[in-house]
């Protein structure tokens, strides 16, 4: 749990207000994950249950608010169906809990990413947390659904790891990295597709200042010795 927190915390983005989802929780344990590191400048000011919540889940989130001061509220959603529509694009963060991949299947939770990706900010994020249940019904690692600069170009088409990058490309989302640590769970991270190529963007740049200063540095080295 440790590595869980703090990894989590980590991923936050920097916010001075911070709104948090969960796609259908079991449980409100991972409300004090999200809350961001007390020197951080930081706070976790909304925590939104997305899906179903029955009267004990809705009290256990209540009992975490208050402890966390930060204010649960509640959006239904159903697989199959679209979501309440009174969230506009206000959420910073979503978070898909181990286990959840398991107990609706991966179809369930990318609709469930979908109706989440119209709600988060341009700046937003999808944090996915799996273990080796969740892996097994994706079919793959979650490291495998990572797309890198060669996409769907370096999967085969027919293969059900193209299947799942291709319907995660249908939310809107793009995972563009995972960090697994030694007891089976792994943390991917998920960019909006808009985001993820202004920071594939901004990457190349920054790797193209680089060569270019590594390259006047060795022309002026030569010229020094010559």
């Amino acid at each position: 749990q440790g590595f869980l927190a703090g990894t989590l915390k980590k991923m936050l983005p920097k916010r001075k207000r911070l709104i948090a989802l969960e796609l259908e929780p079991t449980d409100a344990k991972h409300v004090s994950y999200m809350r961001p590191a007390e020197d951080s400048g930081c706070k976790l000011d909304q925590y939104i249950v997305f899906g179903t919540v029955e009267s004990k889940l809705r009290q256990e989130f209540e009992e975490q608010g208050k402890l966390y001061r930060a204010e649960p509220k509640y959006r239904t959603w159903v697989p199959g169906q679209k979501a309440d529509s009174r969230l506009k694009e206000v959420v910073d963060v979503a978070l898909v809990s181990a286990g959840t991949i398991k107990r609706l299947g991966w179809v369930a939770v990318f609709q469930g990413l979908t109706e989440v990706c119209k709600v988060m900010r341009s700046s937003g994020r999808v944090i996915i947390v799996a273990n080796e249940a969740d892996e097994a019904t994706l079919g793959d690692k979650l490291e495998s659904f990572v797309e890198g600069e060669a996409g769907l170009e370096s999967l085969r088409t027919d293969s059900k790891t193209a299947q799942v990058v291709k319907s995660m490309r249908g939310t809107g989302l793009r995972l563009e990295g995972a960090m697994r640590n030694d007891c089976g769970l792994v943390l991917g991270i998920c960019l909006k597709q808009a985001a993820a190529k202004k920071l594939a963007k901004a990457l190349t740049d920054v790797e193209r200042r680089r060569a270019k200063r590594a390259g006047e540095k060795s022309k002026n080295n030569s010229k020094s010795f010559s």
